[in-house]
């Protein structure tokens, strides 16, 4: 479904679907950005979706983490 979009927007819709998901059953991005990693999307695409949800707790975790 994602193969026509460059890299970049692969992450990106995954994100947003990742976050839709953490809205809908309530987890944490903390817990989240593991899952990312594993997926092989960067530690940045956290921050992204933090920063556009304002989650700042799930963000100063992070930041404490690296």
């Amino acid at each position: 479904m994602l193969w026509g979009l460059s890299h970049a927007e692969r992450s990106s819709s995954l994100c947003q679907a990742t976050i839709q998901i953490e809205a809908l059953v309530g987890l944490r991005l903390l817990a989240l950005s593991a899952s990312w990693l594993r997926e092989g999307l960067s530690i940045t695409c956290a921050w992204t979706a933090c920063e556009e949800n304002q989650l700042f707790e799930a963000c100063f975790e992070l930041q404490v983490l690296n």
